[in-house]
């Protein structure tokens, strides 16, 4: 459980949850901003993340780590990320989120496994809900795990993150045609497994929630992308104190690494295809020896990291 709260909250941005209404005594919604804002945001858009040009049989294409939730001062994509996704033929995206066909079944198996909470946690769930303004009858709509990163998410509203402002969600604007790396189905399964969550499980992860030092971790590795700091990125297993134990570190090579060589396949068969494409996976898919730049390195890519003008 561990491993959901403090990463699938960075690797996607679950508006499945987020599209929930809100208690007025919370912190509102954004506004969405004027023609005007946007302008402006735009012209004084900055890079952020981490970008590397990879090239193969004469062809370029662009791998660019992304993040799930973002401040919408750091939103919009800066003049490198920019100038790359316009030469680029298509945009390639873990999911395509504006797919219906994609909402529908991300939709109808985030319920598996909803409704297993322990009667001896049911008065602290409830107080962590009404921080964020939840109802109760949630917990009976989505899986557990996902149920903790909507209240961890909901929680960084008052630091201005937002999944609205996920990088793949504005990327999606430039009106590229999106191609997808992976299924719902495949995510889903990486994320949740087979849905049974334990008792103790389900206590681990709302003892997350209650400890304001899990969203400082979330706010650390948010604040790495935003300075495209890829030191603190890549010594993430040293510091987020989520990869103490064997279970631990096996789930979270379930939830990264085994979905990686997949990525980076297909990645090399779209690049063949269809190049230049480029391809905006969440940032923690880049790191080590099994992350994608170094996957795609052995798969014969000439992979160069991109430095920002900032």
């Amino acid at each position: 459980m561990r491993r959901l709260i403090r990463v699938s909250s960075l690797l996607w941005g679950m508006l499945l949850c987020l599209s929930l209404p809100v208690k007025s005594a919370c912190v509102p919604a954004p506004l969405p901003p004027s023609a005007a804002e946007i302008q402006q945001l735009q012209e004084a858009a900055r890079d952020h993340g981490f970008l590397w040009k990879i090239s193969k049989d004469g062809r370029t294409s662009w791998l660019y780590g992304s993040i799930h939730i973002n401040r919408l001062s750091a939103a919009f994509p800066g003049p490198k990320v920019r100038q790359a996704v316009q030469q680029s033929q298509a945009l390639v995206l873990e999911l395509d989120m504006a797919d219906p066909v994609t909402q529908a079944k991300l939709a109808q198996l985030s319920r598996q496994g909803a409704g297993q909470v322990p009667n001896a946690l049911k008065g602290r769930l409830k107080a962590q809900l009404d921080k964020v303004c939840l109802p109760e009858s949630i917990a009976q709509s989505i899986h557990p795990a996902l149920l903790f990163v909507t209240m961890s998410v909901l929680g960084l509203r008052e630091s201005g993150y937002e999944a609205a402002y996920g990088t793949e969600y504005m990327l999606a604007a430039s009106g590229k045609k999106v191609i997808p790396l992976e299924t719902a189905e495949s995510q889903m399964q990486a994320l949740l497994g087979d849905g049974s969550v334990s008792a103790a499980e389900y206590a681990e992860g709302l003892a997350l929630i209650e400890n304001k030092n899990s969203q400082t971790m979330s706010i650390r590795l948010l604040d790495a992308w935003t300075e495209s700091d890829l030191f603190t990125l890549e010594s993430f297993a040293d510091w987020c104190d989520c990869m103490n134990t064997p279970k631990q570190r096996a789930d979270m090579r379930r939830v990264l690494d085994e979905r990686n060589p997949p990525m980076a396949d297909n990645i090399a068969k779209l690049h063949n295809q269809s190049a230049p494409i480029f391809v905006a996976v969440g940032s923690l898919h880049m790191i080590g020896k099994n992350g994608l730049p170094a996957l795609l390195t052995k798969r014969g890519f000439k992979v160069e990291r991109v430095g920002f003008d900032n």
